[in-house]
């Protein structure tokens, strides 16, 4: 199947094949994409500030709650779990 052809929302869940190193997204990941994909389209903006990121981030519930890492540290513990 051609990856036109295939639904955005299922190219961004759909498992990764070693022989064509597509990327596999958590639930976190994707519910991230759509919120940044629905921003840039309600306010056509195609590259949105930090700033903007930022937003969209706080919008989805996210809050600064703990002391920062390095990192080094945040995508060690990613690639672990």
């Amino acid at each position: 199947m051609k990856r036109d052809t295939i639904p955005a929302a299922e190219r961004l869940t759909r498992i990764a094949k070693p022989e064509t190193s597509e990327i596999v997204y958590d639930h976190d990941e994707v519910e991230f994409l759509k919120a940044m994909d629905q921003f840039k389209r309600q306010y056509r903006k195609p590259f949105p500030t930090c700033r903007e990121v930022l937003m969209v981030l706080r919008s989805l519930g996210y809050r600064k709650i703990m002391p920062p890492e390095s990192i080094e540290e945040v995508l060690r513990t990613h690639e672990e779990g």
